[in-house]
């Protein structure tokens, strides 16, 4: 059911969006409000569901990892075997992204490992109880993965990006640093003062290991997760590819500037782009492609494309 949010509102969302840590003083002076009524507005949201959580981006490829997407449909399956198949990928401890969708995949999944070796190894056990229930439609390995606001909430132009898994670059991490990402993974709103607690760690060295981290780019950023549904919007992904490669670049900037649009993957064996967005239906999912197809019109030489309803989980950490 779509909620009615006014400005305010919708402002207050679209700072938390790509800023979920942004202390309460300084979202009221960015929103035109007090503290105390900033506080009661997040505090609605919450109850309402409109922000279910508070994420924290992680770019894994810093720390050693490869990532991969593995999707498939179900078969021979009832409601109950499939809410016990999404149940253990949930917790599977190297799958930080489930995708449920109806059409092209009923499920999508991202692996964290070591490399291909170690990628077999983890899909052989992962598979094994549930292979006779999934059909495999593709696996494919993240080349790089861009993040971007929900502009459309405010109709303006996308003006931000987070860019993951597109360096070579790696580093370290003990103990300590490991809790701290697993403790913002579960919400990365929490103050300093509650992971230092968590952690038995000092404010002030809790505070340092964080920007070590992200002057490292192994965090890449905070992100409130959103309910599109409660803003009246569905969600699709498209998968496109091109007959030159100059029509590709066209429709990576198309993606990257339209406010609907909110992540764009490049894949090693994958489309030439694939990219998720937002739309109020079917009708103006439907406008927003035929402005693609203007613009790049008879370069495009296959197109598919398929609805998305729900992201279980989305935490990029892994253990």
């Amino acid at each position: 059911m779509q909620e009615k949010l006014d400005l305010k509102d919708r402002r207050i969302l679209t700072e938390l969006d790509f800023n979920a840590r942004i202390s309460a003083s300084s979202l009221a002076k960015k929103v035109g409000l007090t503290k105390a009524a900033v506080i009661n507005r997040v505090k609605r949201l919450e109850e309402k569901k409109i922000i279910t959580n508070y994420s924290l981006v992680i770019d894994t490829s810093r720390l050693g990892y490869v990532n991969y997407i593995a999707s498939v449909k179900f078969k021979n399956t009832s409601k109950q075997k499939r809410e016990e198949i999404l149940s253990y990928a949930m917790n599977y401890p190297k799958v930080w992204g489930l995708l449920e969708s109806v059409g092209f995949f009923d499920l999508t999944m991202a692996f964290a490992a070591r490399g291909n070796h170690d990628f077999f190894k983890i899909w052989k056990e992962f598979i094994k109880p549930i292979k006779k229930f999934l059909d495999v439609k593709r696996i494919v390995e993240i080349f790089d993965y861009s993040q971007y606001p929900k502009s459309y909430i405010l109709g303006e132009k996308n003006n931000k990006e987070i860019i993951l898994f597109d360096t070579s670059d790696k580093f370290s991490i003990d103990n300590e640093d490991k809790l701290i990402l697993k403790i913002l993974s579960e919400n990365s709103r929490q103050t300093i003062t509650d992971i230092a607690k968590k952690t038995n760690l000092s404010s002030k060295k809790v505070l340092y290991r964080i920007k070590k981290l992200e002057r490292q780019g192994v965090i890449k950023g905070y992100r409130t997760e959103i309910d599109f549904g409660k803003l009246g919007y569905t969600y699709f992904k498209i998968f496109v590819n091109f007959d030159n490669s100059e029509a590709m670049e066209k429709a990576e900037a198309f993606v990257k500037a339209h406010p609907n649009f909110t992540y764009h993957q490049r894949f090693l064996g994958g489309y030439d782009l694939e990219a998720d967005m937002e739309c109020k239906g079917i009708y103006h999912f439907e406008e927003i492609m035929r402005e693609l197809d203007e613009l790049l019109g008879s370069s495009i030489t296959e197109y598919e494309f398929f609805n998305c309803y729900r992201w279980p989980k989305n935490v990029y950490y892994v253990e």
